[in-house]
């Protein structure tokens, strides 16, 4: 789709039910509602439902003239799935295409699937790419149903944007050199149905919060009704 700007690349089409249900997932954020999709792909001849708004440029995601054809250079991210769950070859794919993402478009996120965890080396030398285990996310939450029965119910609820109170991010920006202790924080922002679950610093993801304070540069991951920008999560913490 030539005329499509700040759109979302969806890169390969391991079935039509899954691209479907990521399509339905995102826009059904308010942020997202009126966003442009393209999906790019040469695993089909044509894409095999119509939905406003979607669009389809075929070819082979490893060339860079398939993305010009995207407008890759004004996408602002990108998901790129697998190739399919039955590939040996699919990570290694994954990381090729976001690192010719990176190399057309050196502003543009990407969300890559990454099915082995051990294969996480292949995106080392990308700069601006989250990765997402499948496997090992569900083979996690079947062992902890087992273990823990309704985890399973509650992890569906806070990570779909279909039901209200979904998990969301916000990168901490200007705090004072006073820094509010994570506990605190925790608690003010829980008086305004704000529930703090983890911060992540750099590398590191902390669920205990009784050694650390707020820092530049901290994600915090919240379960809220809605998503929050910095200047209202601060206005919370009455700093």
């Amino acid at each position: 789709s030539p005329g499509a700007n700040n759109h979302l690349l969806i890169i390969n089409f391991p079935n039509e039910r899954r691209v479907r249900q990521i399509i339905d997932e995102y826009l059904q954020d308010p942020t997202h509602r009126n966003a442009e999709i393209v999906i790019v792909t040469d695993q089909i001849e044509f894409l095999p439902f119509t939905q406003p708004g979607v669009s389809f440029v075929r070819g082979s995601p490893l060339e860079e003239e398939t993305y010009h054809r995207a407008n890759v250079g004004d996408s602002r991210q990108a998901l790129v799935l697998s190739t399919g769950y039955d590939d040996p070859n699919s990570d290694s794919v994954a990381a090729s295409i976001v690192s010719i993402l990176e190399h057309l478009n050196p502003e543009i996120h990407c969300v890559a699937e990454c099915l082995n965890a051990e294969h996480s080396l292949l995106f080392r030398a990308a700069e601006n790419v989250s990765l997402v285990y499948t496997f090992r996310m569900s083979n996690n939450l079947i062992v902890q149903e087992a273990q823990d029965p309704g985890v399973n119910m509650l992890t569906q609820a806070i990570t779909s944007n279909q039901i209200e109170g979904t998990l969301a991010s916000i990168r901490v920006e200007n705090v004072s050199e006073q820094a509010l202790p994570y506990n605190e924080a925790a608690k003010r922002l829980l008086d305004h149905e704000v529930n703090l679950v983890g911060v992540i610093r750099g590398e590191d993801v902390h669920l205990r919060f009784d050694s650390l304070g707020l820092s530049r540069g901290d994600r915090l991951v919240y379960i809220s009704s809605k998503r929050l920008d910095w200047r209202t999560i601060r206005s919370l913490l009455s700093l």
